[in-house]
């Protein structure tokens, strides 16, 4: 165990004594999920064994707590959770896909277009995407077109990478667009002004914590899921216990 893995979990174990379990809206962040990871060193390369557990264990118990990122409840003393998916990797498809619908849940992929049009190795094609897309508990959303940062980016660079995006998946789908996520959570108010204006309603960022009330959807708070998350550190992190990592970051 390296040291600053040995000293999160030191700092969550003072965390699950002293804060009780929370109700609000935890968004689940996701990235790849592999067979067989091809870098053990990413953390966000999922093993598929170790996400059909997590989802077997949101399954059997918040089935009933899990809902469509789109819809954005909150609950003061209910917990509601919602599943996303960063980037439009492949395995979303092909390995992701088949564990979720086994298990009937509803789940948000965000979609960086630019990956899709460049037929960028290990992500969809535009045929994967839209057979993702006919999943009647799927939603898609923008990533942007080429994941920038977009706080690096002036006014009208930002403007072309969400407009470009948000026309690529609606020509392509048929559906209008309306989520957002900030790659790398990379955001300030100038951006998410941007976001609004280009016509997004939903928006979700990197900050790692519960949300409890909704001031601004297109502030919506995240909690990554690593492939070094045990299934004790999975449910800790669904509880709240991992909540503090919002206040050493960036």
């Amino acid at each position: 165990m390296s040291y600053r893995r040995l000293i999160k979990n030191m700092i969550t174990k003072a965390c699950k004594a002293v804060i009780p379990q929370k109700g609000g809206l935890r968004v689940l962040m996701y990235h790849s999920v592999q067979n067989n990871p091809s870098n053990l060193n990413d953390i966000y390369l999922i093993n598929s064994k170790l996400f059909t557990q997590q989802m077997v264990l949101l399954q059997k118990k918040y089935q009933k707590n899990i809902s469509r990122l789109k819809d954005l409840e909150i609950h003061r003393d209910e917990l509601k959770l919602a599943i996303t998916f960063d980037d439009g990797y492949a395995d979303t498809l092909h390995i992701a896909t088949p564990i979720l619908q086994e298990l009937k849940l509803p789940y948000t992929v965000f979609v960086a277009t630019d990956y899709v049009k460049n037929k960028k190795k290990g992500f969809l094609s535009r045929r994967e995407l839209k057979e993702l897309s006919s999943y009647a508990n799927v939603d898609i959303g923008s990533h942007t077109a080429s994941h920038p940062y977009l706080t690096t980016l002036n006014d009208q660079q930002i403007i072309e990478e969400l407009r470009s995006s948000k026309e690529f998946l609606e020509d392509l789908l048929a559906k209008e667009i309306t989520l957002f996520a900030y790659p790398y959570g990379d955001y300030n108010q100038r951006v998410r002004d941007l976001v609004s204006e280009a016509g997004y309603k939903i928006a979700r960022n990197s900050k790692f914590t519960t949300n409890k009330i909704i001031e601004d959807k297109l502030l919506v708070s995240s909690s990554e899921v690593w492939n070094t998350d045990s299934l004790v550190v999975f449910q800790d992190k669904i509880d709240g216990y991992w909540d503090w990592l919002s206040t050493v970051q960036r």
